[in-house]
Parts: structure tokens; sequence; C-alpha cells
């Protein structure tokens, strides 16, 4: 069975019927989902889309950091980067729109007092989810 990661978005969408005091938890599980959609579905497309550069793109990461140029970047960065630098326009929009909802992400995961609303983080997560599958798909 194939599982589409676009799924995660749908359930971010939903409006919950929960009691209130669980509306932060609500909104951010639902930033968190939104992200994920998009990124998951973004390293399956460069995974099987555009492989040999992406194996290539994280071989020289891994070169680097073995020779302490750098440090081996996490598995977003990665991904973000390397749409970051393709020449196709809309991957790097999409780059741009995925690390703008990664950042929203964090909050959500790990930041009991980050700055702004859950709600609002939701909102942007799941219209950044929304850009990048809009985009994807025109790619597809």
């Amino acid at each position: 069975m194939s599982f589409d990661w676009w799924d995660l978005l749908v359930l971010a969408e939903l409006d919950p019927s929960f009691p209130s005091d669980l509306d932060e938890a609500w909104a951010r599980a639902a930033a968190s989902r939104a992200y994920y959609s998009a990124f998951l579905t973004c390293r399956e497309y460069c995974e099987a889309r555009l492989n040999d550069d992406f194996v290539k793109y994280r071989k020289e990461l891994e070169r680097k950091a073995r020779t302490g140029a750098q440090k081996f970047p996490g598995a977003h960065e990665v991904v973000i980067g390397f749409l970051k630098a393709q020449p196709n326009r809309l991957l790097s929009k999409v780059a741009v729109a995925l690390d703008d909802a990664k950042t929203v992400r964090r909050y959500a995961d790990y930041d009991r007092l980050a700055p702004g609303n859950p709600s609002e983080w939701r909102e942007k997560a799941v219209a950044r989810a929304r850009q990048i599958r809009t985009i994807m798909s025109k790619l597809s």
C-alpha cells in the first residue's frame, strides 16, 4: 500500500471539534503535519525524479563534513538546500516555502514560548504546504 503524504495536509486542514482547551495542541499538531506533508513529498521527489543529482549533492555534503569544512546538515536542510540549488525556479520557490513552513514547524514542535499564535502557525504551515502542493503538481 502506498501512502499519500498529502493526506497529512488534509488532516491539518480539518476543523476539529475538540474541547477548546485542546486548541493549542491541535494547532501545533496540524502545523507539524502540514509541514511534513510537504517535506516528505519533496524528499521523495528528489529521490525519485532528481536522484543522480540528489545523491551527488549529499555525497558532496558528506565529503565536506568529513574534511571538517562544514557540519553535515540534517535531512530537512539537505532537501531544502538541494531544492534551492536547482536551476528550475519552481523548485527554488518550493525550497523557500518549505523553509518557511519548517520554521513554523519548529515552533510548533519544540518551543513552548515561541513568538506568535499557534493558530496562525497552523494557517501559515497549511498555506505553505498548499503552495508547495500546487507547484509540485506542475512538476509531475
